[in-house]
């Protein structure tokens, strides 16, 4: 497989290819890599594919399908969404004062805007999908039908800014972070919300997805962070399947990071063990039965705050 036209969004060109096959559910004659920057640690799935191969691929009508993907048993994904959701709407909640301005980016359906109105914030919703309006008005929730990159604030800087599995769909998540610190009040606050390469819950045929277009770690995201002039300040790390990390503007005179080349190893070896574990303990079986479920992987998260 030819890597010489990868780049990374770091500038990076020296990819470690931790694993390679046909995606679940794809043509088993097409054949895909999952890389990972030796530079900043940042997964990627190659080869690229556009946006009308990605729609093809898995049957989704436009692009703003393609970012809400229905995987999993109702049930199960239901309370799965339902906590970490509310988990993150009490990092919202315990961060900023009542009445602080919110913008959620990639809002969907709105629930968790409306949520985090009824406690008593100034909630914009932005999305690529049209969403409920009338549904969203009643709750105080102002929605904008809008990318990211084309969002023009009617009034000024948000003094909190969430973006909930949003960023492993953008070409270019660190533009979309260098525009959050764009938009974040100098106190301000961005909550975010990724699945995590380093807990995959499912086997890496399934973990890789045409839906998402990069595979983060907290490691990782800590390195963009850094580079868009922010710094992590809370860090919230689920068993399996992802994290929650909170950010402030860093302020003048903050380092930028250092390469850490030993990260996409760590990546691979983690990979490579949870790809034993995945088989020899039968966790294919057990991990599709939504009570097990429910009971093992959200309830214990391990919390940390980084170094900064």
């Amino acid at each position: 497989m030819d890597y010489s036209q990868y780049t990374c969004i770091c500038g990076g060109r020296r990819p470690l290819e931790v694993w390679r096959g046909p995606l679940y559910k794809c043509d088993p004659a097409c054949e895909f890599a999952l890389l990972v920057c030796t530079e900043c640690g940042l997964g990627r799935l190659w080869p690229p594919l556009s946006a009308d191969e990605r729609r093809a691929v898995s049957g989704r009508r436009d692009d703003a399908q393609l970012h809400r993907p229905r995987l999993g048993r109702p049930r199960s994904r239901l309370h799965v969404r339902r906590l970490s959701k509310a988990l993150l709407r009490s990092l919202v909640t315990s961060e900023l004062p009542p009445g602080s301005s919110v913008l959620d980016v990639g809002c969907g359906d709105g629930d968790l805007a409306v949520e985090v109105a009824g406690a008593g914030f100034q909630v914009t919703g932005i999305d690529l999908a049209p969403a409920p309006l009338e549904v969203l008005a009643r709750q105080g929730v102002t929605f904008q039908q809008t990318s990211f990159e084309g969002f023009e604030p009617e009034g000024g800087r948000f003094d909190g800014i969430i973006m909930s599995h949003t960023l492993e769909h953008l070409p270019d998540p660190g533009l979309a972070l260098r525009r959050a610190k764009e938009l974040l009040a100098p106190s301000g606050r961005l909550f975010i919300e990724l699945p995590n390469l380093d807990r995959p819950r499912t086997s890496v045929r399934r973990l890789c997805s045409v839906q998402h277009l990069w595979y983060f770690t907290p490691e990782s995201l800590g390195h963009h962070l850094r580079l868009a002039g922010l710094r992590p300040v809370f860090e919230r790390v689920f068993r399996v399947d992802c994290f929650q990390t909170v950010a402030a503007p860093a302020g003048q005179g903050a380092h930028l990071p250092s390469p850490d080349h030993a990260r996409a190893e760590r990546t691979a070896a983690i990979l490579r063990r949870h790809r034993w574990l995945y088989y020899a303990c039968l966790q294919f079986l057990w991990r599709k039965l939504p009570h097990v479920r429910r009971a093992i992987y959200f309830p214990f998260p391990q919390v940390r705050r980084p170094h900064d």
